[in-house]
């Protein structure tokens, strides 16, 4: 059997998920999902029931073992860390490094965010079918859409809200303001005909405000309720101008695979990760 650890947002537990998925199709075994650190994350709710995902939730017997003191688990994390391994229960060892350890054992507890696409490229397909909405679109998102469909569209996700109002993130993450963003439309514009923007974010005022351009359509169908509507609309169209977001990096991972994809040049502020060489696909742009 194969648990994965379920926390963070919508972006974060795809990640957590996706990994889960390809060890399961490696070695052909179940896989559950344990959501005991969602109990206590006041931030986010558990989302992957917005979506087609074939798990089963785990219930707190099958997980007791693995959820130890944190004082035990900061002491394996660090044995794991110099490749002592004392249990089945895996810690990510760097963050958006690919670890091809990880494939070596179909009966694991995985702990993580696994921000890398290099452990379910293989399973890309199956992501797909099992990365969509159950629900059908309202009609504003219809219309958005039809519009997207019928334009040489790019998305742009501008993402400010927990950014700048939660303490940790605000010293972790790198905010961008109105720079990134018009080097990005000026780049693509100059490579696309007739472009049409779509703008998305959790501070549609702001992005109002100060990304003034033309054939530009603010998204404001899902500001409050289903935002998940807002990560499937993005990958609907042919280009997209991401945020340092797993929000709006999957928005585009779910996307054709075609177009262009726009990248921060850096993911994190002076305290975060600096190498993410493993989270953006090669073909994406950094701008």
């Amino acid at each position: 059997m194969i648990y994965t650890a379920i926390h963070g947002g919508l972006g974060n537990q795809m990640f957590q998920y996706a990994i889960a998925r390809s060890l399961s199709f490696y070695y052909k075994v179940p896989f559950k999902l344990d959501l005991v650190k969602m109990e206590n994350y006041n931030l986010r709710e558990f989302s992957l029931d917005l979506l087609n995902v074939s798990a089963n939730v785990a219930n707190r017997s099958e997980v007791k073992k693995y959820h130890n003191s944190k004082y035990k688990d900061y002491l394996l994390r660090q044995l794991y860390r110099k490749n002592i391994k004392l249990t089945n229960k895996i810690f990510e060892k760097n963050e958006f490094q690919y670890n091809e350890i990880i494939f070596e054992n179909s009966d694991v507890y995985l702990d993580g965010y696994w921000q890398s696409y290099k452990y379910f490229e293989n399973i890309r397909d199956i992501l797909l079918e099992e990365f969509s909405l159950k629900s059908d679109f309202n009609l504003n998102n219809q219309s958005v859409l039809k519009n997207i469909k019928a334009s040489n569209s790019i998305s742009i996700h501008i993402r400010r809200g927990d950014y700048l109002l939660n303490n940790t993130n605000r010293n972790l993450y790198c905010v961008y303001g109105i720079k990134y963003y018009f080097d990005a439309i000026a780049f693509l514009s100059k490579k696309i005909d007739n472009a049409h923007f779509f703008i998305f974010s959790d501070d549609l005022d702001w992005a109002r405000k100060e990304i003034i351009i033309p054939n530009a359509t603010f998204v404001d169908a899902n500001c409050k309720e289903n935002f998940e509507n807002d990560m499937f609309l993005m990958s609907k169209c042919k280009h997209n101008i991401i945020a340092n977001s797993s929000f709006s990096w999957w928005g585009a991972y779910l996307g054709s695979g075609t177009g262009k994809v726009i990248v921060p040049p850096q993911w994190f502020g002076p305290k975060g990760p600096q190498d993410i060489q493993d989270l953006i696909p090669e073909k994406w742009m950094k701008i």
